[in-house]
């Protein structure tokens, strides 16, 4: 497991085109994976991932949010209910082939 997230880590920081406040959202969600049992979806909500991200906007949340889902590191479906948190999915082995049959290089 640890193997899996540092070997994420490394991808999504030789992507250039993920900057900084992308890549902590990233490892923010991440750690909520982890905490959740490392299952294939897990449930995330903005008040959770925003303080851990620190990021403070939410438009930059958002934005962050969608460089995720456009450059393939996530699968993201909103709940859209305050009471039922979004549903994020890593697509892990396959970032990793990925990266691997592309020199490690995205």
């Amino acid at each position: 497991m640890e193997t899996t997230i540092s070997s994420l880590l490394k991808i999504i920081q030789k992507d250039k085109a993920v900057g900084p406040y992308p890549a902590s959202l990233y490892t923010a969600m991440l750690t909520c994976w982890q905490e959740q049992g490392c299952r294939e979806s897990f449930r995330v909500s903005r008040s959770i991932l925003m303080p851990l991200s620190g990021i403070r906007s939410f438009a930059t949340y958002h934005k962050c949010l969608r460089i995720l889902v456009q450059r393939g590191y996530i699968g993201y479906q909103p709940s859209h209910n305050n009471r039922l948190s979004s549903e994020v999915t890593l697509p892990g082995n396959d970032l990793l082939e990925t990266s691997k049959s592309k020199g490690g290089e995205r």
